[in-house]
């Protein structure tokens, strides 16, 4: 899982890194687009160890949760106050679940344009530009 998780922060952060590159204007961002889509066998490369990343990450989470129930299959009598965890540690369940909604509806709408009204292949400047005029798109 570690790794997994490590394989995904390092793409998260060229990822928003490349995509900075949108505030240089539409020459820069719209370049660095025909690039990567210039080696298409690079760019499915990663795609795909992204894809195995995620999913072998999703299936390492369902595998310890299964495990730390089994470790106590009895609930505790008295409940079950934390005591050093946070809120982080215990919703994190629920925000890898939101992250993996949010990237699902995020290659729809940047990378496909299925659910982007104005999306124009070969021009992410354009899209990201139209696509957060939507307040509800930028919330998201």
């Amino acid at each position: 899982m570690a790794v997994t998780g490590l394989i995904m922060a390092a793409y998260l952060i060229t990822h928003v890194l490349a995509n900075l590159l949108v505030f240089q204007g539409p020459d820069r961002i719209n370049a660095y687009s025909r690039f990567l889509h210039g080696h298409r066998r690079a760019l499915w490369a990663a795609r795909l160890v992204l894809l195995a990343a995620v999913a072998l990450h999703v299936v390492a989470a369902v595998q310890l949760t299964g495990r730390g129930q089994a470790a106590r299959p009895v609930p505790y009598a008295a409940g079950r106050e934390p005591q050093v965890s946070t809120l982080a540690s215990r919703s994190i369940r629920w925000g890898g679940g939101l992250i993996l909604v949010f990237l699902v509806y995020h290659i729809l709408h940047f990378t496909l344009g299925t659910v982007h009204p104005a999306f124009v292949e070969g021009d992410p400047y354009h899209n990201v530009a139209s696509g957060f005029h939507d307040p509800l798109v930028v919330l998201f």
